[in-house]
């Protein structure tokens, strides 16, 4: 961590201009090491558009999984990195065994490599390793969550599932960088650690209900408002190395 912070000193101070992917970024490169904001513009993340995946799909990804019948919580991320490693520890140790009390036909589908690191303590938990097509497993899920306490840049599994017309509850941290391109935008839930078991049990039972199905919001939203900040900032960053 020292090495890899005197890395970054360095880089930054013989960089002619600075590339970050959100303003939370940008405050702190400009705090942190005392850049000229003049040379630090913000390009934040895309996403690729979400594909197709038939009922026929979903249908048998679910059986193979053993989820039908399920409501299937999906956590998708490298386990390998800090703050997903944490995520998932808090899922296993807290999150799982609470609400596996309450409600049996909840599993948690935790998606991304270094799943043989983690022992889950209950049988709700289930996971799939790395895939080499995420969208089929979006598209099982009836709710994501991202319970992030640690982290910077922007948190693009966020932005993944939001693509796929799926509800996300999250933390500060996992919309840090993302409360502009999200506002108004009623699939995310956010909610702090402390809270975070009930906002969760409260999204469940509306998709038992069936309420979460009613709401507007459609995924063109976030792509409207995703590439409109990609483009205007590509442009700015063009204008800044033709005045340079």
């Amino acid at each position: 961590l020292i090495f890899w912070a005197l890395l970054e000193r360095i880089a930054i101070k013989l960089s002619d201009l600075v590339i970050v992917v959100s303003n939370e970024d940008r405050k702190f490169v400009i705090k942190e090491y005392g850049t000229d904001p003049r040379k630090v513009l913000v390009v934040p993340n895309i996403i690729k558009p979400p594909k197709k995946v038939s009922q026929e799909e979903v249908k048998n990804l679910r059986k193979a999984l053993n989820l039908k019948d399920k409501i299937v919580v999906v956590f998708v991320g490298d386990l390998k990195s800090i703050q997903n490693a944490d995520a998932v520890n808090y899922i296993i140790n807290d999150l799982a065994p609470w609400v596996w009390n309450k409600h049996k036909d909840v599993v948690f589908l935790v998606v991304g490599r270094g799943g043989e690191d983690f022992q889950p303590t209950t049988s709700n938990v289930v996971f799939t390793g790395f895939v080499e097509d995420l969208a089929p497993y979006l598209a099982i899920a009836d709710a994501c969550i991202a319970p992030l306490r640690v982290g910077a840049g922007t948190k693009t599994k966020v932005l993944e599932c939001l693509a796929y017309g799926k509800p996300v509850i999250t933390t500060s941290i996992g919309v840090e960088g993302l409360e502009g391109l999200i506002k108004g935008v009623d699939q995310v839930i956010v909610a702090d650690r402390n809270s975070f078991k009930e906002t969760l049990l409260n999204v469940v039972e509306k998709i038992r209900d069936g309420e979460l199905k009613d709401s507007q919001w459609s995924p063109v939203t976030i792509y409207q408002r995703l590439y409109k900040d990609f483009s205007d900032s590509i442009r700015r960053m063009v204008e800044w190395v033709q005045k340079n």
